[in-house]
């Protein structure tokens, strides 16, 4: 196990001291300075065989015994970001990235100057933050607000050493919940209240199946500060119709978890799987979509009856006072009459009776057909008085058997096909032979002809 000398044990804990400070100052110009910082520190740490990557929790251990707080609380971070890389928690949010802590655009200042309530698991939020800070894009130092759990965050973006851009920390502010006004709210529980009794009304009497129409997503459906009469305001949806306009107070009025009653398990759990959404840890905790905003829905009747449109819709707040609703996916929902169980043994009694006068018909039908056939077989011809009738001899068999009128057979496609392949084949037999027998005849003449010149020619 390599240790530093003492000399570059004390130098390392200086500018680790000036980092933790500057982390915390949480100001613009502490960021700046300590991009270059950082990179002077991760160049001496290298020097002095402490290089992060490969870094144990030995050499942290022995460090901090001979008291050098400041780095050790440095060289802890390293190694917290090397066991976050392959975590659980990061594949969960992160399926795509790579182990290893150069892999991780976080920064050590994270485990350092981070504000993460308590009650949030740290690796699991990070990976969030992770998530939704790579899905931005950044392309340079700044900050960037969102809402996670409805808690108001602000990330940090800057340098880590001056040429890697990473996410540095983030800021976790209070609690706060969509700015609902109390009537707004009421009247939210009531609806809510009679909605459900619809639909275990309606459950009841109602076969439902859902399929997927539109999961493009429209953003930017609602993008700002909510009032009093936004809320009422209809939203149009991008790139829709004016039928499918909605308003916040409907939305609001409507969790995504509702679904799972109003649609049945299965429906649910298909729309679920399909969109790609988690199911939450809790069940009092909501479903949440892309950009981490929790999940509502509304209804709209299509012209067919039995055909509605289901909306769903991520709405939340996304940065202090500004609030976004998105359309994440278009579903249409049919509903058709459930048959009730005597109606359905009425049905199925009248099936059964349908089946067998059918078959009772066809045997009939084939009973007539025989009849006709033994009648026509009995019947024999009258003679003709002008015609003068020949007797015939009955064979032995024809004594015993009944002779019997065979139907004429008619060829098939095929059969047709191959009797006149064979004819043409049996044609162009005889005609070669044909040919052959006329050339034979042909050269025997010739032979005949050249014979009887050279006969005249030698008497001659």
């Amino acid at each position: 196990m390599q240790i530093p000398s003492q000399a570059a044990l004390e130098s390392l804990e200086t500018r680790s001291q000036d980092i933790v400070t500057l982390a915390q100052q949480y100001d613009f110009d502490s960021q700046v300075s300590l991009s270059v910082k950082r990179r002077f520190f991760l160049i001496e740490l290298d020097v002095a065989g402490l290089t992060p990557d490969t870094l144990t929790m030995e050499q942290v251990n022995a460090i901090s015994t001979q008291g050098y707080p400041y780095l050790t609380q440095l060289l802890t971070a390293f190694q917290r970001i090397t066991q976050y890389s392959s975590s659980p928690e990061r594949l969960q949010w992160n399926p795509g990235a790579q182990p290893g802590r150069v892999n991780v655009p976080i920064s050590m200042d994270w485990f350092i100057a981070s504000i993460v309530p308590e009650d949030l698991n740290h690796f699991d939020f990070l990976s969030r933050c992770e998530r939704i800070w790579a899905d931005s894009n950044p392309t340079g130092e700044g900050m960037l607000f969102t809402r996670i759990f409805n808690y108001r965050v602000k990330f940090v973006t800057g340098y880590e050493d001056g040429l890697r851009l990473v996410l540095c920390r983030v800021e976790v502010g209070e609690k706060s919940q969509p700015p609902i006004l109390s009537h707004t709210q009421q009247q939210s529980q009531q609806h809510t209240q009679e909605l459900q009794q619809q639909q275990a009304q309606q459950q009841k009497n109602i076969e439902v199946s859902v399929n997927v129409w539109d999961l493009t997503r429209r953003m930017g459906a609602y993008d700002g500060d909510i009032t009093e009469d936004d809320w009422e305001h209809p939203i149009p949806v991008p790139m829709g119709i004016s039928r499918w306009n909605f308003t916040l107070t409907e939305i609001d009025r409507q969790d995504f978890r509702q679904l799972r009653e109003a649609l049945g398990e299965k429906n649910f759990h298909e729309i679920v799987t399909t969109q790609g959404y988690l199911d939450p840890d809790d069940e009092s905790l909501c479903y949440r979509g892309d950009d981490d905003l929790p999940l509502y829905y509304y209804f709209r009747q299509t012209d067919v009856p039995t055909v509605r449109e289901l909306f769903l819709v991520g709405f939340g707040e996304v940065q202090p006072q500004r609030w976004n609703a998105n359309i994440e996916g278009i579903w249409q929902v049919t509903e058709k009459p459930a048959a009730e169980p005597a109606q359905q043994e009425t049905a199925q009694q009248e099936l059964a009776q349908q089946e067998l006068a059918q078959q009772e018909l066809a045997q009939q039908e084939l009973a007539q057909q025989e009849l006709a056939q033994q009648e026509a077989v009995q019947q024999e011809p009258t003679p003709s008085p002008t015609m003068p009738t020949l007797a015939v001899a009955e064979s032995p068999l024809e004594t015993i058997l009944p002779r019997q009128h065979l139907p004429a057979r008619s060829l098939s496609k095929a059969q047709k096909t191959a009797l006149t392949f064979v004819l043409i084949i049996v044609g162009m037999i005889v005609a070669i032979r044909l040919v052959l027998w006329l050339g034979g005849l042909l050269i025997v003449g010739a032979i005949g002809w050249v014979i009887y010149e050279v006969w005249s020619e030698h008497h001659d």
